[in-house]
């Protein structure tokens, strides 16, 4: 298909593998509903813009290819067919909330970026993998439909650009492994611990990351922050495994009421430990 002036609008119904020509200047737009059947590799060219519009229900593996200014995205459901996934593989931005169903990826490599005030649900129960960069602006969010907890895996880099506040919900676990990072360039990041391990978040002068910890998070390894920011730890911490505080001094608020090792492990601190609220300390706690 291809666009060559003003505006082409079209209603899918299966489409496959698709990489539309759309000239500089020109649109396509392209909405999308129950019964469209999308699949394959999305793509332009030419220089214009493709709006998609509506709901996308794969029928099989999908992966999007569009890269900056190529895509107008104002689907408001993602849902991938049982046993498959939708995923982003260059760059992907969520200009109008929306819903993800389980089964959205964001390879490595690719970028996902949430506009201001853009609210991304996850589906009740849904794993949301982010291998690539997922950019949350000022006042956008990620949280959870009902009623069963939703997970945000972070083998990649989250990173909060704006001067507000975003924030991953509550009703969203937050899974950071040893190759994820979280940068905050500006403004505020909240989120709740799930499972992390070895993390040391990029948090920039004036800037803030609050991390929020309870009887289902599992921290283990080396915990540290860069940037000259604030990380401010709330709630009960019960690591996973050995866990190390190296922090320096103004680096951590540590708001954290409990702190409880596993068996047979220790939580040491070996930099600059700072109680900013009252807690309590269970056996195993070390100052190195």
């Amino acid at each position: 298909m291809t666009v060559t002036a003003g505006t082409l609008n079209l209603q899918a119904g299966n489409v496959t593998d698709w990489t539309p020509t759309v000239a500089a200047d020109t649109t396509l737009t392209v909405g999308f509903d129950a019964t469209s059947t999308p699949s394959g590799t999305f793509d332009a060219v030419g220089g214009g813009t493709v709006v998609w519009t509506g709901q996308i229900t794969t029928t099989a593996n999908t992966v999007l290819s569009f890269e900056p200014g190529e895509l107008t995205n104002n689907i408001n459901t993602w849902t991938p067919a049982p046993n498959t996934t939708i995923t982003n593989q260059s760059f992907l931005p969520f200009d109008t909330s929306t819903t993800l169903d389980d089964g959205f990826v964001n390879a490595i490599g690719a970028t996902a970026v949430q506009a201001p005030s853009v609210f991304v649900n996850l589906g009740a129960g849904s794993v949301l993998a982010n291998a690539g960069t997922w950019r949350l602006d000022s006042g956008s969010s990620i949280s959870r439909t009902c009623c069963t907890e939703a997970r945000f895996v972070n083998t990649g880099t989250v990173e909060k650009i704006g001067t507000d506040h975003a924030t991953i919900f509550t009703s969203v676990r937050f899974d950071d492994t040893s190759t994820g990072t979280v940068s905050v360039t500006g403004g505020t990041l909240s989120l709740r611990a799930g499972a992390i391990t070895d993390w040391t978040p990029t948090v920039a002068a004036g800037s803030s990351l609050t991390i929020s910890f309870d009887s289902l998070s599992t921290p283990a390894g080396t915990f540290d922050a860069v940037g000259g920011g604030t990380v401010v730890w709330t709630g009960q911490i019960t690591a996973a495994a050995d866990m190390v505080l190296s922090f320096e001094p103004g680096e951590l608020t540590n708001n954290i009421n409990i702190w409880t090792p596993a068996t047979g492990t220790t939580i040491t601190n070996q930099s600059f430990l700072p109680f900013d609220g009252s807690t309590t300390l269970d056996d195993g706690f070390v100052n190195a």
